[in-house]
């Protein structure tokens, strides 16, 4: 640095001194650029380290959280919401990331404060200090006070974020319930709460971001003026010369790139200190504990689990298993039985480790694999679902599609086993989800199976193939260790022992004939199970004289869809496609005025108006350097004239430059603000299909990381980009009017910076746009591993998804280093070229120094050595800026999805009363799924009359779900109409239809939060009501056993309740609706027997007056309604009450019921 300004010295010194010859002035110009030039590639390569480091540390974050979230105890998951943990791979790395490019800054900055002063003192002495005094309070105001207000504000808006994100997760996997009951308005109320408060603490963070703008803005004239002032105050003597003003310009000036990076440095260090600790409060978390279970690989015990006097908690507080006492054999099948909410889903949890051990001891033995109660689906084609990562062998794959009655179902799939299954199994019925999840365990040929109640989605003939040709003594399985769940009684004598469950303790193990004869619990579902069959029975008896054997029709029968030619693999979600070229003025136009005309007039004058107030203070200097000196002193007089002047162009800075900056802050946040607003409303209107063909990672990717890049880094960015703009444009206007005839070499410079820039944006912005794309696969399968954690823990694949995590990781970081290699070489090309410019500005000093004062000299010398970085800065900062409002155009583009139908139609409003009867009619109904595919439902003609109970029966496939479907105009009708009451449903307003009908859908969804909430989430009914659903559905003695009772936490998706349990909510939440018409879609699949009668005693007593309609695979359901429904392939098979239907043996129906009896 010492040569460096020496030579600026020189040069002054070669315009003052008229003997000089003119090489000297050449010389002292050419090793003034080189300085430059060397400095910049050093800078440059210290720069791109500095980035990767970064780069290097955000994957191993990312990898750290990942394995730490493979290994989290089930307490400390059940702390942490999906929302929160994918904030941290999304947000908080990156936060991370950015703290090591600036963290230098904590030392650079101080010393090159340090070492300026020093040169400072050398040229004004004491006078020195007072400009590093002004430096004294403005660093530590700045880097302390402000500094940790924004660290203390983040900390909080990231635990806000969490909350926000926690439900913004929630809302898309629990969409189609949101949409059943037209609850989108209430969550979107909850969001905008919650990020209202995020924007307040925005906000804040803007304020102060302004305030810190505005003190660096100020900075270099403040330092000036204070040493200008002391150095002329101090002594008559002391004159300023434009030797001295130059060299003093030029050290403040040298100061200036690295204290405007200060307020960046400050955020972005205080921000990834936040985000550390929050990364390292995560990974301090409790993970599973090895003891949990004493998993071993051996076979040689006659026992393949032991537990000892176990109890077992989900909190580690309160046991929801106690005592347990309980041996498997090896190669046996022990059903373990028990009403809803009884602790059978938690044994199988206990003996995967799944679930925190108080006390006693749990041994198991071998491989294991595991079918959950609510079956695990990955996005992958059926294939890959399957082999989950074996090797494909066609032989054993065929036995095991076809002992899983799945080769039926690849006849009706668009590319059979080859069709892309979406995310959660979304275009597989239920009972194919459950088979699918059955296959996958099948598969892996393990030693011990662990069974989830896998037949409570299925017809009854295909539970009876299940059971006989994979579960049972006949199975595939045979000769391994099987733990079967369940509530299907009829398989229960084919166990070599059972378990009964009651409250959470074992009350009875033994054989089929030993517990029948002394278990209470065991007797109650038997009686329950044959007071059901025996309805059957009678049924068939009473309505046929003559009886003939009718075989079960295997699975093979089953009458598909006409299958489409198609040949490949179907293809379910596209690729993430990503914009190419400029972003659109549209997009930029769009962000502008989402922030208010108003601010971005106000940042643009006010931004005018302070380069305009720059330019004047430096000219004034120039002409106070250039005026004569006498005998080495001047009129003290006029240069305190000359010095207040000076200090009065300060004042128009900071009014003009508050201005600006206080117009960037308002208009960031009301951005933020309204593109959130845009984006989630569009969200809540986009339809079902849309989150059917989208992976929720995208979606959670523009709410996460694109939305935290618009509310706190490109606001950023934009700041700084009008920190360096500034000087450049003042730059420039001074050194146009210091040399005139420096135009003609500014034009092709400035032709040469825009083609340079031109080709930098277009590749930045391109690398942005596939880094962005590059990141929603991370999300959707972080998150997709968090739903299955507890297969992928069963099945032992936690390395296998950790290195497919680890690729995708190394995949986006790809298209990131890119990123950073073009910024960098945008960083040294640039510098070159203003290396170059210095050099032309030099030598025009050197060959005009004749014409030249010596103040005109020194002012365009020093604002040639700004403009070197400036350029740089300027070009780079506007680059990053178009390349983060990618973000912008992310938003934007979900922002403009389709949308379903208007919630409300104004001029086609129903009735308050209706539907008053519930008489509903399908005149010629035909629907698909999406635009493309096949019909589901065909030409359905029928007519419900007012209160009357309708069963829908039919093979997994039928359409059931989908008529269900129908009539929340969920999926929109290809043909035909469906009305009620004798109004079209397809002429009124979405909400107006949907808050009319009430349903219980196949997969319980709950949302986190107290009963009270997901029961009554408007506020509607009071207590006493409250309490009276739970009596009628068999809850209230669970509920009332409960801590908070009706204000129990349920966890996140209602995790803290079994499934059954859940099922019950989601019928007590029906029941105080208490709509005219009711749908229940397999509503009693995961409860027992028992519970299912009184869940049907309690919809004839209570649902008396409404019409109902029954989606079941359990005949015995909906025996006793007045007309049931066969769906066969989409069309209505049969449609009759059940005494015509059973005494016609010809009938579909009847063939369901012999298949019944015969299972039984």
């Amino acid at each position: 640095m010492n040569k460096f300004l020496f030579r600026c010295r020189m040069l002054i010194l070669f315009v003052t001194n008229q003997e000089d010859y003119l090489w000297q002035g050449v010389i002292y110009a050419v090793v003034l650029a080189l300085n430059k030039f060397a400095f910049c590639v050093v800078v440059h390569w210290w720069l791109y380290g500095a980035y990767v480091t970064g780069m290097k540390a955000r994957s191993i974050l990312n990898g750290v959280v990942y394995r730490k979230a493979l290994r989290l105890s089930s307490c400390a998951r059940h702390g942490r919401s999906v929302g929160e943990l994918v904030n941290l791979v999304s947000i908080d790395s990156q936060k991370v990331e950015e703290m090591f490019v600036y963290y230098n800054s904590l030392w650079n900055v101080p010393l090159s404060v340090v070492v300026c002063m020093l040169f400072l003192w050398r040229e004004v002495g004491l006078s020195a200090f007072a400009g590093l005094a002004v430096l004294a309070v403005l660093i530590p105001i700045n880097a302390v006070f402000l500094g940790s207000k924004i660290s203390q504000y983040q900390t909080l808006r990231m635990k806000i974020n969490d909350t926000r994100m926690r439900l913004t997760n929630e809302m898309l996997n629990g969409i189609k319930v949101l949409k059943f009951n037209a609850w989108e308005t209430l969550f979107q109320e909850k969001l905008l709460v919650i990020r209202k408060k995020e924007l307040k603490l925005l906000r804040k963070i803007a304020y102060i971001n302004a305030i810190t703008a505005v003190t660096w803005f100020l900075s270099p004239y403040l330092v000036s003026l204070a040493t200008f002032t002391a150095y002329v105050m101090s002594s008559p003597d002391h004159v300023i010369t434009a030797e001295k003003a130059f060299m003093c310009l030029a050290l403040i000036n040298i100061l200036t790139l690295p204290t405007s990076l200060l307020p960046t440095a400050v955020r972005c260090i205080g921000q990834g200190v936040v985000s550390l600790n929050r990364i390292a409060e995560f990974l301090s978390l409790d993970e599973l504990v090895a003891a949990e279970t004493s998993t071993t690989t051996t076979t040689t015990s006659a026992d393949a689990v032991v537990i000892e006097n176990a109890s077992f908690s989900w909190d580690e507080v309160t046991p929801v298993l106690k005592g347990i006492d309980f041996q498997v054999p090896r190669g046996k099948l022990v059903a373990i039985v028990g009403h809803v909410g009884s602790g059978k889903s938690s044994i199988l949890s206990a003996i995967l480790g799944e679930i925190s051990r108080l006390h006693g001891r749990c041994v198991v033995q071998g491989s294991v694999a595991y079918v959950p109660q609510q079956p695990w689906i990955q996005n992958a084609t059926l294939r890959d679902n399957i082999l989950f990562g074996r090797v494909h062998v066609p032989t054993r794959y065929e036995e095991v599609m076809s002992a899983c009655a799945l080769l039926p179902d690849l006849q009706t799939l668009p590319a059979g086993d080859n069709t892309e299954i979406g995310e959660k199994g979304i275009n597989l019925s239920g009972g194919q989800r459950h088979r699918v999840s059955l296959a996958r365990a099948v598969y892996q040929d393990t030693d011990m199976y662990l069974l989830d109640d896998p037949l409570s989605a299925v017809d009854v003939h295909v539970a009876k193939h299940l059971f006989q040709h994979v579960i049972g003594p006949t199975g595939l399985l045979a000769q391994k260790t099987r733990i079967l769940a369940t509530h299907n009684v009829t398989v229960l004598p084919m166990v070599d022992t059972i378990v009964v469950l009651h409250d959470g303790r074992i009350v009875d193990v033994g054989t089929y004939e030993e517990v029948a004869t002394r278990s209470d619990t065991f007797v109650s579902i038997l009686k329950a199970h044959n007071e059901e069959t025996s309805k059957v029975h009678e049924g068939i008896s009473k309505r046929t004289r003559t009886r003939r054997a009718i075989q079960p029709r295997s699975p093979d029968e089953i009458t598909p869809f006409p299958k489409d030619p198609h040949e490949g693999k179907d293809t379910l979600i596209e690729e993430e496609a990503s914009s190419v070229g400029r972003v659109r003025w549209r997009t930029i136009w769009g962000y502008i005025d989402s922030g208010g005309l108003g601010s971005f007039s106000f940042m643009v004058c006010g931004l005018i108006l302070f380069v305009f107030s720059q330019i004047l203070t430096n000219v004034w200097l120039s002409s106070w350097s250039s005026d004569p000196v006498v005998n080495g002193t001047r009129d003290r007089e006029h240069e305190y004239k000359r010095l207040a002047v000076y200090g009065g162009f300060g004042g128009l800075q900071l009014f003009f430059v508050s201005m600006q900056s206080l117009a960037l802050a308002c208009g960031s946040v009301c951005a933020s603000s309204k593109l959130f607003s845009a984006l989630l409303d569009a969200i809540l209107r986009a339809p079902v299909s849309f989150f059917d063909t989208t992976p929720i990672g995208r979606i959670v990717n523009r709410f996460a990381k694109d939305m935290d890049i618009v509310d706190s880094t490109l606001p950023s960015y934009i700041s700084f980009f009008l920190l360096v703009l500034v000087p450049l444009m003042s730059t420039i206007c001074i050194i146009l009017y210091s040399l005139p005839v420096f135009a003609a070499v500014l034009i092709p410079f400035g032709v040469i910076f825009v083609l340079v820039k031109f080709v930098y944006s277009t590749n930045l912005r391109q690398l942005k746009r596939i880094d962005s794309v590059s990141r929603s696969p991370i999300y959707s399968y972080f998150e997709d591993t968090l739903v299955g954690l507890a297969s992928v823990r069963a099945y032992r694949r936690q390395t296998e998804f950790t290195a497919d995590f680890d690729q995708l990781v190394d995949r986006s970081q790809q298209a990131w280093y890119l990123y950073v290699i073009c910024v960098r070489w945008l960083g040294v090309l640039m510098e070159s070229v203003a290396a170059i410019f210095l050099l032309l500005v030099s030598l025009f000093v050197v060959f005009e120094s004749g014409t030249l004062s010596a103040g005109v000299a020194a002012l365009a010398l020093t604002y040639a050595l700004q403009v070197t970085g400036a350029i740089n800065l300027s070009l780079r900062s506007s680059a990053e800026v178009e390349a983060n409002i990618v973000s912008v155009e992310r938003i934007k583009e979900y922002s403009n999805v389709i949308s379903e139908a208007a919630w409300c139609v104004p001029t086609n409003t129903p009735p308050h009363t209706w539907p008053h009867q519930g008489a509903i009619e399908l005149h010629n109904y035909s629907t698909r799924y999406r635009p493309g595919l096949g019909l589901v439902l065909r030409g359905i003609y029928a007519k419900i009359a007012p209160k009357e109970k309708i069963g829908v029966v039919g093979r997994t496939g039928a359409g059931k779900s989908s008529l269900t479907l129908a009539f929340f105009r969920i999926i929109e009708a290809a043909s035909g109409q469906i009305f009620i009451d004798g109004l079209c449903i397809g002429d009124i307003g979405l909400h107006d239809l949907r808050t009319k009908l009430t349903i219980i859908p196949q997969d319980p969804v709950l949302f986190s939060g107290s009963l009270r909430d997901n029961l009554d989430p408007f506020g509607r009914y009071r207590d006493s009501q409250i309490w009276s659903a739970l009596r009628k559905t068999n809850l209230e003695t669970t509920v009332a056993a409960m801590a908070d009772t009706l204000d129990y936490d349920v966890g996140e998706n209602g995790d803290m309740l079994s499934v059954g349990q859940r099922q019950l909510l989601c019928l007590a939440r029906a029941l105080l609706a208490k709509t005219k018409i009711v749908i229940l879609d397999e509503a009693t699949a995961a409860v027992d027997v028992a519970t299912d009668q009184v869940i049907q005693r309690t919809i004839r007593q209570e649902l008396a007056e409404c019409t109902v309609i029954t989606v079941a695979h359990r005949l015995n359901t909906v025996l006793q309604y007045d007309r049931l429904m066969v769906l066969e392939a989409g069309q209505i098979r049969e449609f009759d009450s059940p005494r015509r239907l059973l005494s016609n043996r010809r009938s579909a129906l009847y063939s369901m019921a012999e298949q019944l009896k015969h299972a039984n």
